[in-house]
């Protein structure tokens, strides 16, 4: 199994934390990945602080996650509510993270998702493939991604989700699947890879061997790379963070 998060260049550049994270569950029947919002000044706060809340709650089930992720927030905001005097602001500085979330079932692989991010799967055929979950709504030029956070800051962004954020619901038959993962939206620049060396990271994810992935992408992000016995400047690819469970 492949559980890996991993900074992306331009987070290196800015001086800026990786704002991912990741939770498998003992069993790893369970796998869920956390992507923190750039706007959201410390948004990797609150991406760890709910891996947090996922272990301490021990069984976490298709059917109560969402009331997992209600009560996480709940108590967050109250404690917020105890030191800060502008709750709102630093709840959304804080806690404006996507979050994706695959359980493996008995005779389903069962996907909840709130935010941008990709669905991975793997057919029987061995087929692997990345399905984007685009989950913004744009208004006046502006656009509002799906946070669960907007629940608890306010009706200005609420609005747009006809005042409650839910988690949108995938299935998948393990009739037709033999493997689904989930990964932030740092995936996206897969496609900036050259054809032979996107096929190679395909390959190294159906092995299921995190050190080998991560070491591509490290490889791939690195600012120096040798080529012909020659040091030549490189132009990273994954350039956002990128967490995959799969």
């Amino acid at each position: 199994m492949i559980s890996i998060s991993k900074i992306g260049s331009d987070h290196i550049g800015a001086n800026r934390n990786n704002q991912d994270y990741f939770f498998v569950s003992e069993d790893e029947k369970v796998k869920v990945v956390m992507d923190g919002c750039g706007s959201g000044e410390f948004s990797e706060i609150g991406t760890r602080l709910f891996h947090l809340a996922l272990r301490e709650k021990g069984e976490v089930t298709v059917e109560n996650f969402e009331e997992v992720v209600k009560d996480f927030f709940t108590k967050f905001k109250a404690a917020i509510e105890l030191t800060f005097k502008d709750v709102t602001k630093v709840l959304y500085d804080v806690s404006t993270f996507t979050i994706l979330a695959v359980f493996e079932e008995a005779e389903n692989f069962t996907v909840l998702t709130c935010g941008d991010g990709y669905i991975l799967t793997q057919d029987m055929a061995g087929m692997l493939l990345f399905h984007e979950t685009k989950e913004v709504i744009k208004d006046g030029g502006e656009e509002y991604p799906k946070y669960f956070v907007y629940n608890y800051v306010g009706k200005d962004r609420l609005k747009f989700y006809k005042d409650e954020v839910t988690f949108t619901k995938h299935v998948y038959s393990k009739e037709e699947y033999v493997n689904v993962g989930v990964a932030t939206d740092g995936l996206r620049f897969w496609g900036n890879l050259s054809h032979e060396d996107g096929e190679k990271f395909i390959e190294l994810l159906k092995k299921g061997k995190k050190g080998p992935v991560s070491r591509f992408i490290t490889k791939f992000n690195e600012k120096y790379v040798k080529e012909n016995g020659e040091i030549k400047e490189n132009v990273p690819v994954f350039r956002d963070d990128i967490s995959i469970v799969f």
